[in-house]
C-alpha cells in the first residue's frame, strides 16, 4: 500500500486567501502574482500553452527533472549526438544535472522524491537554473490544484537547499541553453517574412520547392548534425532540450531555405535576367483591409505567360496605382521575367499610353455616302482604312489597310474617312491624346441588294451584327460560332462562344458584336427568335 505523501514540510504555509479565487475572477493584471510567504516568494505566471509556478531556491547551477521516455535513460536523439544521459530519479522520472552523492541524496530523501514525483504527474518538468526552482504544468489547472501544486514546489526548493547546499553544478539552465536555436528560427521566420512581403511572387511557386528543400537540408545538417552537437555537449543539461532545439533548427532550416530560394529568383532574377515586355488589357482590382491587396484583372485569361496555364490576374504593387481601382478596360506593359530557378514572376506593371482604339470606342461616326453612289460592280465589297487623329479628335492621315479590289470604292472609302467625326480621345491621366483607330466599309452593288422587305430575319440579323463588327486584325481563316437568346421583343439576353476561332481577340470582337447589335430584328409580326446560333467572320459576309 502506497504511503501518503507528508505535506507540508520545514514550515511551508499556505496560500494567501486572496489568490484561493478562480483564475477566471482575477484582472489580467493578476494573472502573474507573488504569493505572500515570510520564507519564500512563490510566482504564478500563465503563458498561451502552460502555466510556470517559480519559487526561489538559493542553490547556484542548474537541473532540470523530466518524465522519461520509453528508453528510460533518454531519448534516441540523446544517443544519436553522443550527450550526456540524464539519470534515473523515481518511477517514471529522470534527471538532467545530478549525479554521484548529490543524486543519492536527492533521491534518497522520500519526502523531495514524493514531491518531484507529484509535480511530474501534473506537469511536463522541473527545472532549477537562475536561483529558481520553476515547474511547468497545465495552463488550464484551477485554484485549488495550483495552489496544491504551489505547495509541492515549495517544499522541492526546500529539500534541495537541505540536501545539496550553496551549489549544485556550474551548468547553463535549460532556458540559456535553448535560447541560440529559439533565436535561430525567431531570425528565419523574420526573414521569410521580409521576403515574402517585398520580394514580388512567383506565378508558379511550386517550381522553387525542390530548391527550397535543397538549401534547408544544407542549413539543418550544418546545424543538427554539427552545431547542435558541439554546443549541447559541454552541458550536462543538453539532453534535456536536444527535442527542442532539434525542432527548431529544422523549422529554422526550412524558413531560411525557402527564404533563400526566394532571393535568388526574384532578387537576383531582376538584376541578371532580362524581362518581356507582354502588352495586357484589363481592369485594376484592390482589396482593403488589414493587408490591402492589388491585381490586375485580364480581360481575357492568358497563356502568354505561363505555358499551357491560364492566368487570369496578376499581383500589383499597390503603390503603383496608388491603392485606388480603375474598372475601366486599359492597356498595361506587363514586364515578365523568367526568374533565375525557372519560376516566372511579374517585375513591373505600367499602364501603356494607348496607340489604337476602336472607332467605336473613341467613338467616331462615319459610314458610307446615303445619297447616289458611283457605279459599283455585281460583288460584295469590303475595305478597311487605318486612320490617325489628333488630339482635337480630327483626322490628320489615312491610309488604305485592306482593299475592297476595286479602286472606285477604296477611294470612296478613304474620302469617307477623311470627313470622319470623332471626340477626343482621353488617356490615362483624363488629357486628350493623339491616337490610331481603323474604319470599316461594306457595300452591295444595288442589283445584289435585297428588298427590306423580303429580306428573311436571318439575313437581318447577320447584317446587323457585321454592322457593328470592329476589328483591326488579320481577315482570313476566322469564325466564330456564338449561341444568342432573346426575348420576345428582340432584347438580348445572352450571348456566349459555342465554338472559338482560335484567336482570343478576334473571338472578343465578335461576341462584343453580338452584343452590340441588341436588340435583335424581328419578323413582320414583331417578335423575335428565342434561341439561334450565329457565325461571325470579320470582312464581308
Amino acid at each position: 500500500m502506497a504511503r501518503p505523501l507528508r505535506l507540508p514540510i520545514h514550515g511551508i504555509q499556505t496560500e494567501h486567501p486572496r489568490d484561493m479565487r478562480s483564475e477566471q475572477t482575477k484582472s489580467p493584471a493578476e494573472r502573474e502574482s507573488i504569493f505572500d510567504d515570510p520564507l519564500r516568494s512563490v510566482s504564478v505566471k500563465r503563458t498561451k500553452s502552460v502555466k510556470l509556478i517559480s519559487v526561489s531556491c538559493n542553490v547556484k547551477g542548474s537541473v532540470c527533472f523530466v518524465r522519461a521516455g520509453k528508453s528510460g535513460q533518454g531519448s534516441w536523439l540523446i544517443r544519436l549526438f553522443g550527450l550526456l544521459p540524464p539519470e534515473p530519479f523515481s518511477d517514471g522520472v529522470v534527471v538532467f544535472g545530478l549525479g554521484g552523492r548529490t543524486l543519492n541524496a536527492v533521491r534518497g530523501d522520500r519526502e523531495v522524491a514524493d514531491a518531484v514525483s507529484a509535480l511530474l504527474k501534473s506537469g511536463t518538468r522541473l527545472s532549477l537554473q537562475r536561483n529558481k526552482l520553476t515547474a511547468t504544468v497545465s495552463k488550464s489547472s484551477d485554484a485549488a490544484t495550483t495552489q496544491t501544486l504551489t505547495v509541492l514546489v515549495r517544499a522541492t526548493a526546500a529539500g534541495i537547499e537541505r540536501l545539496v547546499g550553496e551549489s549544485v553544478n556550474d551548468a547553463i539552465g535549460t532556458d540559456r541553453l535553448g535560447r541560440p536555436y529559439m533565436l535561430f528560427s525567431m531570425l528565419a521566420a523574420v526573414v521569410f517574412g521580409l521576403c515574402f512581403a517585398l520580394l514580388k511572387p512567383s506565378l508558379t511557386p511550386l517550381t522553387i520547392v525542390p530548391y527550397s528543400l535543397a538549401a534547408a537540408s544544407v542549413f539543418a545538417v550544418v546545424t543538427i548534425a554539427f552545431v547542435l552537437p558541439m554546443h549541447l555537449r559541454r552541458n550536462a543539461l543538453g539532453g534535456a532540450i536536444v527535442p527542442y532545439a532539434t525542432i527548431a533548427s529544422i523549422i529554422g532550416s526550412l524558413m531560411l531555405g525557402a527564404s533563400l530560394a526566394m532571393i535568388a529568383n526574384t532578387f537576383l532574377g531582376e538584376r541578371l535576367l532580362v524581362a518581356r515586355d507582354i502588352p495586357m488589357t484589363g481592369t485594376i482590382g484592390v482589396t482593403h483591409g488589414k493587408h490591402a491587396s492589388c491585381w490586375l484583372a485580364l480581360n481575357l485569361p492568358s497563356s502568354d505567360l505561363v505555358p499551357s496555364e491560364l492566368i487570369a490576374r496578376l499581383p500589383l504593387n499597390c503603390s503603383e496605382v496608388h491603392y485606388h481601382e480603375d474598372p475601366i478596360p486599359g492597356l498595361y506593359d506587363v514586364k515578365l521575367n523568367p526568374g533565375l530557378l525557372g519560376a516566372p514572376f511579374v517585375q513591373a506593371i505600367h499602364r501603356m499610353q494607348p496607340t489604337y482604339a476602336p472607332a467605336s470606342a473613341i467613338p467616331c461616326h462615319y459610314g458610307l455616302p446615303t445619297g447616289a453612289m458611283p457605279a459599283l460592280p455585281p460583288q460584295k465589297l469590303f475595305a478597311a482604312v487605318r486612320a490617325s487623329l489628333n488630339a482635337r479628335g480630327e483626322v490628320t492621315s489615312v491610309m488604305l489597310e485592306k482593299s475592297s479590289g476595286n479602286s472606285t470604292f477604296d477611294d470612296l472609302a478613304l474620302g469617307q474617312s477623311r470627313k470622319a467625326t470623332c471626340k477626343p480621345f482621353l488617356g490615362p491621366d483624363g488629357k486628350a491624346v493623339p491616337i490610331e483607330t481603323n474604319f470599316l466599309f461594306n457595300a452591295l452593288p444595288a442589283e445584289l441588294r435585297a428588298d427590306p422587305a423580303s429580306e428573311t430575319l436571318a439575313a437581318r440579323i447577320a447584317r446587323r451584327v457585321r454592322a457593328h463588327i470592329d476589328w483591326n486584325g488579320p481577315f482570313i481563316g476566322l469564325s466564330t460560332i456564338i449561341s444568342v437568346h432573346c426575348g420576345p421583343d428582340g432584347k438580348l439576353l445572352s450571348a456566349s462562344i459555342v465554338k472559338s476561332s482560335g484567336n482570343r481577340a478576334w473571338d472578343a470582337a465578335a461576341l462584343a458584336a453580338v452584343e452590340h447589335a441588341d436588340p435583335m430584328p424581328t419578323d413582320s409580326n414583331g417578335k423575335s427568335v428565342a434561341h439561334f446560333t450565329i457565325t461571325v467572320r470579320p470582312g464581308p459576309a
